[in-house]
């Protein structure tokens, strides 16, 4: 079992080697930023994260542009106060990588979609 494991985490280290993952990963990470910033708002919580895995979920899997617009769709704490900005700065960030992810050339988006199919777990590919 554990050189199953070890082959498969080098094969994932080499797969974020690869240019068109790297790139998204950078993008992510800017995302996992900005979330980070709104965590007052909720943003960092497992909620917003579901949704932002679903949408490259959506565009990677089914070449679906599937963008939240509003604080509600990003599930942010909009019962206890305002997060219309904190949602609308998260939607930006989120279109960036969505576009990424749906113009990738098709030699590349299959290195896009192995690796988010590892990435979105919280939705399942």
């Amino acid at each position: 079992m554990t050189a199953i494991y070890e082959e498969r985490q080098k094969a994932f280290a080499e797969l974020r080697k690869r240019p068109p993952v790297a790139r998204l990963i950078k993008l992510i990470e800017e995302m996992q930023a900005l979330m980070s910033e709104l965590s007052k708002y909720g943003a960092n919580d497992s909620e917003p994260d579901g949704v932002f895995q679903y949408a490259m979920l959506k565009a990677a899997r089914d070449g679906e542009k599937v963008i939240p617009e509003s604080a509600d769709g990003w599930q942010l704490y909009t019962a206890s106060m305002k997060c219309g900005t904190a949602g609308r700065r998260l939607s930006a960030k989120c279109r960036k990588v969505v576009n990424y992810i749906l113009n990738c050339k098709v030699a590349d988006a299959r290195y896009v979609q192995e690796y988010l199919k590892d990435y979105c777990w919280r939705c399942g590919w």
